[in-house]
């Protein structure tokens, strides 16, 4: 089994997320082929290299992320995002990454048909009792690859640990942050979770769409909504003049505004339908 590890270091917390990735490399030693890219080897260009050459069976993550992606060394940009999320086609994505479940990961699921185990939320820890979020943290993937653990499994494991890791902890914040990590956590996998979102108009694109309403963001919607006003305006204006008879050429008619937004919105729908051919289709 090959497993590529990312670990980029470059503040206070990834100190720590770099920490237990090694804890969790550790763990690993001798039941699968790691290649680590940590620190400033943790670019894009470098991770795209990599699982072209390499081939991995499992892509691990550990450092700052959000909805979008997965940060790069610096926080300069992303190793893994919908951009480029397609290099991962059918893999298993391991992370601790803040947010990224929330729509990268039902991306790299619903469109992509990886695994994919990460969190919707930020994941929080404290200090003082670290390593106690650590091993709950790594327990999911130590289970797999361990005893190949299905992924019904692996989630029912990480529970177990999150609840265990609470019982365990002496800190007030620790219990609270455990337990607010382990509800969090979501396992993207066949009869496991099932991505969703929050958000009303990506529902009504999965909806419409399928899964690749995943990729559509708010560029879309608020063009549309730019292109809608727009046209309402403009017409509204049209009929008035043509029942008023012809009005002073200087004066700031709505029809100006109403052609201006109806431009803006036909813009910003152009750019992201261009983003999306370039993403789903060229790349």
């Amino acid at each position: 089994m090959k497993i590529l590890a990312i670990g980029p270091v470059f503040d206070d917390i990834t100190r720590f997320s770099r920490l237990w990735l090694d804890r969790l490399e550790g763990s690993l030693k001798g039941y699968a082929d790691i290649t680590d890219l940590g620190a400033e080897d943790a670019t894009r260009e470098n991770f795209e290299r990599a699982v072209r050459e390499l081939d991995p069976d499992i892509v691990v993550y550990y450092d700052h992320g959000n909805e979008e992606g997965l940060y790069a060394q610096g926080g300069r940009g992303y190793v893994l995002y919908q951009d480029n999320i397609d290099l991962v086609k059918g893999k298993v994505i391991y992370t601790l990454a803040c947010s990224s479940a929330n729509k990268l990961g039902a991306i790299a699921n619903q469109v992509y048909g990886c695994v994919y185990v990460g969190y919707v939320k930020e994941f929080a820890f404290t200090l003082e009792e670290e390593g106690l979020f650590s091993k709950a943290a790594n327990t999911g993937l130590i289970a797999y690859v361990y005893a190949g653990a299905d992924w019904k499994r692996v989630k029912e494991l990480m529970i177990q640990a999150f609840n265990q890791a609470i019982r365990e902890a002496k800190d007030p914040w620790s219990k609270v942050w455990l337990s607010w990590d382990r509800d969090n956590l979501r396992v993207y996998a066949t009869g496991v979770d099932t991505p969703s979102s929050s958000c009303m108009f990506r529902r009504l694109a999965v909806r419409i769409f399928g899964p690749k309403g995943w990729f559509l963001s708010w560029t879309l919607f608020l063009g549309l909504i730019a292109y809608g006003l727009g046209i309402g305006l403009t017409l509204h204006d049209l009929y008035t003049e043509i029942l008023e008879g012809p009005g002073d050429p200087l004066r700031v008619h709505g029809g100006y505004v109403g052609l201006g937004l109806s431009m803006l919105g036909m813009l910003m729908v152009l750019k992201e339908y261009i983003r999306l051919l370039r993403t789903l289709y060229y790349e």
